[in-house]
């Protein structure tokens, strides 16, 4: 008989010792080592039924400190359905399977949403085993995950694994049992494996100190209420006697089924700025740029190259062995709040940790032990600003059209791990010396990925800003279209923005030696309704790329002379009046 419990620990070896009751047991400390996790205990009981194997099975990852700030730990339970002939393996498949899913997933998404993912692909995935493996016919298992980041916990579940929340001595079921009793028993109607798509449910729960989670398959609840279950746990004070303490309650009640029960003690919870990143921020102290010629740090400083609203950026040698020329970003602290301003640069540095695209520019870790004061430090790259060159000249078409294709697709890099830029803008696009790019300032980033990071309160630079943005949103990948659209028409007309008295201006209206393809792309790009915009930057990027160089050399329809130059209109329709007021008079004079 195989009634084995497996659960797969990072970073704090587990236990494995012979229960009291048979089956199992395991426990797990997790203490967060800079306050980037709350402090918790877990203990595990699974004890089997009376068929051949236990069909349940449970995982759980800690994760290292840096995948509890972006991840969170996780508990995942999974309880195969019986009388399947895959029934243990899809318990198996699935606990393990979403645990490698979810931590696959870029660190940038929110839990719940990572989750939902995850699981997704599990089910498929069984769905597609059970309905060609004759040996593993109907592979499902009904299923539950507790994912503990900073201080809140989210449950994911579908089936009939369950998850209670206890606190001040209230038992709250969390999930919802999708299981139907018929008179044979009852049915599952929902869980992975079990059908071609999955509904999950989801919830959020604010935790602390005290707070006890219990998962457990249907061997232990069926037929037993809440203030039983809060009744077995007031009878220890200990995850592992608690644990202990309901598998026996359940087989005195003459459970025949396998029974597994995970108890989850919260020991201690972070501080509201728990995030790792945003408490070594919190510790650099917030001061005005320092003086050209001065040395921070072992950072010689030499000259500066862009003088914004927000910070300053100063091109610097650092002398430590090798010397090398670095950007050191310094904030502007008597500009804004002194939390939004440090808010901005947790951003960018979270960022710049997590996404890598060969037009985002990365940033040396914050906190350095050498480190005395609030900055970012970033390689140089020999180039200016989009802006800069604006002020001399507009870009030629063919240079025009292969920036911004590679600032849509950084733009995208970021939107599809659900990052927002926010600030997409001539002055933060650097063209470089050697012909590429890269884009600038992630300071403004909407982040929902990131704990605590909510966003400041201006989204960005008001011409660059899609109406949504203007009237309180948060903006998507569509608001990006939209500063794409304003950066591509200024890179063309030489600076100009693109709405005069009347609206849009066509860009054809300022030169005759681009694509007349071109206004419509803009125009569609820069429409006040999100759904008729292009619906994400590489959706933008894919249709700019689509009109043809020679297509500049298509006639371009006439453009009245009232549209192209109004003034000029007037003068000669006077010149025109005149002369024929002159031809009228004389040919009445005598």
């Amino acid at each position: 008989m195989c009634h084995e419990v497996t659960i797969r620990v990072i970073m704090e070896p587990a236990y494995t010792e012979p229960s009291p009751g048979g089956g199992y047991a395991d426990t797990v400390h997790v203490r967060p080592t800079r306050q980037e996790s709350p402090e918790f205990h877990i203990a595990l009981r699974s004890v089997p039924g009376t068929r051949e194997r236990n069909e349940d099975y449970v995982g759980f990852v800690a994760g290292t400190p840096e995948d509890r700030v972006a991840k969170g730990s996780v508990l995942a339970m999974a309880d195969g359905m019986s009388g399947a002939a895959g029934g243990r393996v899809a318990a198996e498949l699935t606990v393990r399977g979403f645990l490698e899913a979810y931590y696959g997933l870029p660190t940038t998404l929110r839990p719940e949403l990572a989750a939902g993912r995850a699981l997704d692909t599990i089910n498929r995935w069984l769905f597609r085993i059970g309905r060609t493996d004759a040996n593993l016919r109907e592979l499902a298992a009904s299923f539950a995950a507790l994912i503990i980041r900073a201080r809140e916990a989210y449950i994911v579940s579908a089936g009939d694994v369950r998850v209670y929340h206890v606190r001040d001595g209230v038992c709250q079921q969390i999930n919802t049992d999708d299981f139907y009793p018929t008179t044979m028993g009852g049915i599952i109607t929902n869980a992975p494996g079990l059908r071609e798509t999955v509904t999950t449910e989801m919830h959020r729960v604010a935790i602390e100190k005290g707070d006890l989670f219990v998962m457990c398959t249907d061997g232990f609840y069926r037929g037993l209420s809440r203030s039983a279950v809060r009744e077995v746990l007031f009878l220890s004070q200990t995850a592992p006697l608690q644990a202990q303490d309901l598998i026996d309650h359940a087989k005195e009640r003459g459970s025949t089924d396998d029974i597994t029960v995970a108890v989850m003690r919260i020991l201690d919870v972070p501080p509201l700025d728990g995030p790792l990143i945003e408490r070594v921020v919190a510790a650099l102290p917030l001061m005005p740029p320092p003086s050209l010629g001065a040395t921070v740090d072992g950072y010689r400083l030499e000259r500066i190259v862009h003088d914004g609203h927000y910070s300053r950026l100063i091109v610097a040698e650092d002398t430590h062995e090798p010397p090398t020329t670095v950007l050191i970003k310094f904030p502007k602290p008597s500009v804004r709040k002194d939390e939004n301003v440090r808010q901005g640069f947790m951003k960018e540095a979270w960022i710049n940790s997590r996404v890598r695209h060969p037009q985002l520019v990365p940033s040396r870790p914050l906190g350095e032990p050498r480190q005395t004061q609030l900055y970012l430090v970033m390689p140089y790259f020999e180039g200016e600003t989009l802006e800069t060159v604006l002020q001399r000249s507009p870009l030629p078409w063919q240079k025009a059209k292969t920036s911004l294709v590679n600032v849509a697709k950084a733009v995208y890099a970021l939107n599809r791990v659900h990052i927002f830029h926010r600030d997409i803008k001539p002055a933060n696009i650097l063209l470089l010396r050697d012909g590429g790019l890269k884009l600038l300032d992630l300071g403004l980033a909407h982040t929902p990925g990131l704990p605590g990071g909510a966003p400041l309160e201006t989204p960005g630079t008001p011409g660059y800003m899609a109406p949504e943005l203007l009237t309180g949103g948060l903006g998507d990948a569509r608001s990006e279209v939209f500063a794409l659209g304003v950066t591509l028409y200024r890179a063309l007309s030489g600076g100009r923005m693109p709405y005069g008295l009347r609206g849009l201006v066509p860009l054809t209206h300022f030169r005759r030696d681009i694509p007349y393809e071109l206004n419509l792309l803009i125009e569609k790009a820069l429409s006040p309704d999100p759904d008729n915009r292009h619906q994400d930057a590489l959706e933008f990027a894919f249709d700019l790329e689509q009109i043809p160089a020679q297509s500049a050399m298509r006639r371009h329809p006439r453009t009245p002379l009232l549209t192209r130059n109004p003034l000029a209109f007037w003068q000669w329709s006077s010149a025109l009046l005149l002369i024929l007021l002159l031809v009228l008079l004389a040919w009445h004079m005598p």
